[in-house]
């Protein structure tokens, strides 16, 4: 498990959680991925979001932000591979 400190708690992330937080931002990325860029599937950039958005109904803020800035990282990788 791991621990996260939050001023004085400590939170235990239990797998569920954490698979949960790493699917989401595998799909959202992914879906962000292919809408932008080379790809350029524009209707996809609507969804992007939506696995995101569900899991922040559901998910404590700290993990939220922690889940879209992976997603919105995976989703921009390609940055690092475009030409110069």
């Amino acid at each position: 498990f791991f621990k996260k400190i939050i001023g004085h708690k400590i939170i235990l992330l239990k797998f569920q959680t954490r698979s949960t937080a790493i699917i989401t931002a595998i799909i959202s990325g992914i879906l962000f991925y292919f809408s932008t860029g080379f790809h350029q599937c524009w209707p996809l950039l609507w969804f992007a979001p939506m696995p995101v958005l569900i899991y922040a109904y559901h998910h404590r803020y700290h993990s939220i932000i922690i889940v879209a800035f992976f997603a919105f990282f995976t989703g921009k990788i390609e940055l690092s591979v475009l030409p110069r």
